[in-house]
């Protein structure tokens, strides 16, 4: 049934000491609850932490305190099914309409999601995603975070193609910022642990520079702006080992943070959390289109609710048709021996036929919730 669809998780408005404690690996969270529950999904990126399942879940396979409860969010049934349509088309992310989110619930179908059901859904909600941003065109406004921390840059610092700007880590978003960086003509470095990533960047993008990890902290020193989005567990840039007179813009990119917060008392020091606060500026820009995402999203989530009611009605269609079959068939052979002439054998088998017909086209009828 539907109601055994279900989600638990914490979602975008939580600060990010609550989402840095509700922190766990994906495939864990699968092993530990497949044997628990019918079918399991998790979707986790930056902003949110969500476990779905099918079935009865007692308990969360791990202890939550007080203070990261406050923040759960719990859903069942159809509820579920609408809050990750909202989630994949953008109308439930920082920034409306944002596109990686997209791309982490496709990473979620293909690799974390266990289930008939479950796989149906995710699959639906990347199809809503991209129906909305194709017929809204929201898409077209680059207002991701990335984009998001290079206007931060121009709005404290000025013009970008004046600026040293050195960013550390090359996962999707460090290449997400690199590109508007590159687009704005920056003076930029990147460093990534493995060098080999960082060359990657280096042959899709010329004119970049590469640091050496081991050197991070001379060129932090150097730089005007420098920007971390590396998926580490610690800090990546300690206060102690920064060494410069000049004020530097640091923009912590990352969850858990890797710039050490203490660096804010000597430079500029923004964290997702701050930039959250500025995407609420840039949502105006895109708010003209909700409405039409949201029309586009009920009439989804009743496509899906006429595709679930549905799956087994091919079968019991058949089921009434063989039935219908029978009883005629049965009946027939009951008045046969009755009845000598040939031609009212015809007519009262003809006569069955049309009778079944009518009962078996009321229970068709019944099945796929026509009025009759």
């Amino acid at each position: 049934m539907l109601s055994d669809l279900k989600m638990i998780g914490i979602g975008r408005n939580a600060p990010l000491y609550i989402l840095e404690k509700f922190d766990f690996d994906e495939k864990e969270i699968i092993e530990l609850l497949k044997s628990k529950v019918d079918e399991v999904a998790v979707l986790k990126t930056c902003h949110r932490r969500e476990i779905y399942f099918v079935g009865d879940l007692k308990k969360l396979p791990f202890d939550l305190d007080e203070n990261v409860e406050g923040y759960l969010i719990q859903r069942t049934g159809l509820d579920v099914v609408r809050h990750l349509f909202k989630v994949s088309s953008g109308l439930d992310s920082m920034v409306l309409g944002e596109h990686q989110i997209l791309s982490q619930v496709k990473n979620t179908y293909k690799n974390y999601c266990e289930g008939k059901l479950l796989k149906r859904i995710f699959n639906e909600a990347i199809s809503v995603g991209k129906e909305v941003r194709e017929k809204t065109g929201v898409s077209k406004f680059p207002l991701s975070i990335s984009y998001i921390a290079v206007k931060l840059i121009e709005e404290l610092r000025g013009k970008i193609s004046e600026k040293d700007i050195f960013v550390i880590g090359t996962g999707q978003m460090g290449q997400k910022v690199v590109k508007y960086l590159v687009d704005k003509n920056a003076n930029i470095y990147i460093s990534n642990r493995t060098k080999s990533k960082a060359l990657e960047i280096k042959n899709k993008y010329p004119g970049v520079h590469l640091v050496d990890f081991s050197k991070k902290y001379e060129f932090i020193s150097k730089s005007d702006v420098v920007i971390s989005a590396t998926n580490a567990p610690h800090y990546v840039v300690e206060k102690e080992k920064v060494n410069s007179r000049k004020k530097i813009l640091f923009i912590d990119l990352s969850m858990p943070r890797n710039i050490d917060p203490k660096l804010s008392k000597l430079h500029d020091l923004y964290t997702l959390d701050d930039l959250q606060k500025i995407s609420e500026k840039y949502r105006l820009l895109r708010k003209e289109k909700i409405d039409i995402m949201q029309k586009i999203l009920e009439q989804r989530i009743e496509k899906f609710l006429n595709w679930y009611y549905s799956r087994n009605l091919k079968e019991k269609i058949e089921d009434v048709i063989k039935m219908r079959d029978i009883v005629v068939e049965e009946e027939f052979l009951r008045l046969v021996n009755k009845v000598g002439n040939e031609e009212n054998i015809e007519k009262i088998k003809e006569s069955l036929r049309r009778c079944a017909n009518r009962m078996a086209s009321y229970h068709i009828q019944y099945l796929k919730g026509e009025k009759l």
